[in-house]
């Protein structure tokens, strides 16, 4: 199981309480990058950034990026879900950025 590193744009607010998650991002164990990512629009819906392999391809030491903690999240929405993700779809954005 691989962590895989979500992070949000300044525009981005937190569901719950409103505040910008400019300088936060949400770490995700999964299997895969696309399990991953099924949890965080499962999480966000499309409202986060960049997705990335480690922490440090990230820039969370680098940045400051402060953890936000999904299952709060997830707590706080009480399991409210947003759109799931075509993968079909990220697989052509894959092969498009290659």
């Amino acid at each position: 199981m691989s962590e895989w590193i979500f992070t949000f744009g300044t525009n981005h607010v937190h569901p719950v309480t409103g505040e910008s998650l400019g300088r936060r991002f949400v770490a995700i164990k999964a299997a895969d990058a696309a399990t991953a990512r099924v949890e965080m629009f499962a999480a966000f819906g499309p409202k986060w950034a960049m997705e990335y392999a480690s922490r440090e391809n990230a820039g969370v030491e680098r940045f400051g990026l402060v953890e936000l903690d999904l299952e709060e999240v997830r707590s706080a929405t009480k399991g409210v879900a947003a759109a799931t993700p075509d993968l079909a779809e990220d697989e052509r954005d894959d092969e498009v950025t290659r």
